[in-house]
């Protein structure tokens, strides 16, 4: 029955895709499409079987099967209504009384805002799947090529010569598949960011489409419901890039000034308004992942509660997120994997700052959102996270930007002919 019901859906969103001309512009083709659905699809069911058979019922399987209490409101109690709120209704607070009979095994969850939204998600996703997890996969995956598209839709506005190098760095980066196919949120904020940036060019070009507006406001919605910091790292990026737009013959400069500026109020804004201390905050959630235990784990120093423990944590950050694991750190075929790109990526990143790519003013602007914002992630990733596989997870919904940004600072001349006319 699953694996029917998994070549079903396939099928109608292969069909799906073939109707709806978004999958079919700027470029792409439409065997290209299905290859990266398909792909996505198998390497979503791979992500299942690898943390089921090595970590057990962890991560996406603790949020699938703790989705079945939510969904058993609706099919075993016939309770619509409270299907409804626990779904899609506010959170917050102490579970309301009428709700708390059927929050008798997952009451932790409520109290986790990241690992509730999974839960209704899940849940949902439960009233097509008939409860197979694989099922849950491929809606997911589909979800996750919308904002892919919507990703590759945003730089081909500003690189419409340079479409083969796109496809390459936007589709077809390892890890981002494997990562983002998985049943989790990173697949989820990989395809919000794309469809945030997308969005935004589009109301930099037409501020007063109400299509663009009633689109952008529910994915900025989601962005900050599922990981606020995500929105709040591309903020100093995005102010970037419009004033850079103004004054294009400041760009770096700009960037730089921009994000010292947003980071030095950040840190001091507890000055001004006590009760958000940031330094807190990170403290806490640091912490938090420190008593997480993993076969991955590494020493991190600890912050202090001045702002300039972050600033002398960076190297060891940057180490984390760019370095590690180092090659005789490795002990299986996913580490050393996860090594060689890692290497491969900082060495192709040192190597493009020597490259003049001559691009227009706008798109080099572009360009150093992607590394800005990428480079603050993987910053504050390292400086939080003490584990080499959690780091690589959380990494993905950046590491395109990345690769974009590195590979756009060369020319095309390296790519060979064969993968540019299958690349369409």
């Amino acid at each position: 029955m699953e694996l029917l019901l998994i070549l079903i859906y396939a099928a109608l969103f292969m069909w799906l895709i073939r109707r709806w001309k978004y999958f079919q512009q700027d470029g792409l083709s439409l065997k290209l499409v299905w290859a990266v659905y398909g792909v996505k699809i198998a390497a979503g069911i791979f992500y299942g079987y690898f943390t089921l058979h090595f970590y057990g019922k962890i991560d996406s399987f603790s949020h699938f099967y703790a989705s079945n209490i939510l969904y058993g409101v609706l099919t075993e109690f016939g309770d619509v209504w409270s299907f409804l709120k626990l779904t899609l209704g506010p959170r917050g607070g102490d579970i309301p009384e009428p709700l708390q009979k059927y929050m008798t095994h997952i009451e932790g969850y409520w109290y986790s805002v990241n690992n509730y939204n999974m839960l209704r998600y899940n849940a949902l996703l439960r009233l097509v799947s008939f409860g197979y997890y694989n099922v849950h996969v491929v809606w997911h995956t589909f979800f996750v090529l919308i904002g892919n598209i919507a990703l590759y839709r945003f730089f081909y506005a500003y690189f419409p010569e340079r479409s083969t190098v796109l496809k390459l760095a936007v589709f077809w980066v390892p890890s981002v598949i494997f990562w983002t196919s998985g049943l989790h949120k990173d697949g989820l904020m990989f395809s919000l960011i794309g469809l945030f940036l997308w969005r935004f060019k589009c109301l930099l070009d037409r501020p007063l489409s109400l299509k663009n507006i009633v689109i952008f406001i529910p994915v900025v919605f989601l962005l900050f419901l599922i990981r606020n910091y995500i929105l709040l790292l591309m903020l100093p990026g995005l102010a970037a890039l419009i004033i850079s737009m103004k004054w294009q013959r400041y760009i770096g400069p700009v960037f730089v000034a921009i994000h010292i500026i947003c980071w030095v109020c950040l840190f001091n804004v507890h000055l001004v308004i006590p009760r958000i201390d940031l330094m807190d905050k990170l403290q806490n959630r640091q912490k938090e992942f420190k008593e997480l235990q993993g076969q991955t784990n590494m020493h991190l120093s600890e912050l202090g509660d001045s702002g300039w423990t972050v600033l002398k944590n960076l190297p060891e950050a940057f180490a984390h997120t760019f370095l590690r694991p180092h090659f005789w750190e490795c002990h299986n075929t996913r580490m050393y994997l996860l090594a060689l790109e890692n290497y491969v990526i900082f060495i192709l990143m040192v190597w493009c700052f020597f490259q003049r790519p001559g691009h227009k003013p706008t798109a080099r602007a572009v360009l150093w959102l992607c590394f800005f914002f990428s480079l603050t992630l993987f910053l504050f990733i390292g400086i939080m996270v003490p584990n080499m596989g959690a780091i690589a997870r959380y990494k993905s919904v950046a590491l395109t930007l990345l690769v974009v940004f590195i590979l756009l600072r060369f020319r095309d001349n390296w790519i060979p002919g064969r993968l540019t006319r299958w690349l369409g």
